[in-house]
């Protein structure tokens, strides 16, 4: 008998896609812990494959959010047309319009992130850097950070 298991794997969201515009980093206040965070939000183009006779069949566009340590490497290092590769989960998020009126949409929080493409600081050695050295806006130095 197979056994069922309910919580956060069931929300589980791996990609590998291309940046579609630069990271816009904000800081924001953390909703369960009551403080501010920096969010990274962009937009990021996953291709759909390809049809039997080899044509394209386009883009899926998904807004992908980090917070923290990971938000201010995706700021960093991420530029449009590189290849990132990420794991996380899908939540509901807010868009505004031009008129300024919002609406309900799904992004993706990312909890892992990698540059495959870099000839660089693997974004995991990196990431490790910056939560040992990042301290939030309250003053406290957080010597870990595991998302939201």
């Amino acid at each position: 008998m197979m056994a069922v298991r309910y919580g956060k794997d069931i929300n589980s969201f791996d990609c590998t896609g291309r940046v579609v515009s630069e990271p816009e980093l904000r800081t924001v206040e953390h909703t369960t812990q009551h403080r501010q965070v920096e969010e990274a939000r962009f937009p990021l183009a996953l291709s759909r494959g390809y049809d039997a006779d080899g044509n394209e069949q386009g883009c899926v566009f998904v807004d992908i959010l980090c917070y923290g340590p990971l938000a201010l490497m995706a700021a960093r290092r991420f530029k449009v047309g590189g290849r990132v590769q990420l794991q996380g989960y899908v939540t509901q998020a807010k868009k505004k319009l031009a008129s300024g009126a919002e609406y309900p949409a799904l992004a993706v929080v990312a909890q892992q992130l990698w540059y495959p493409d870099s000839r660089y600081v693997p974004a995991e050695a990196e990431f490790k850097d910056l939560a040992e050295e990042y301290v939030a806006p309250s003053g406290e130095k957080q010597m870990s950070f595991d998302g939201v």
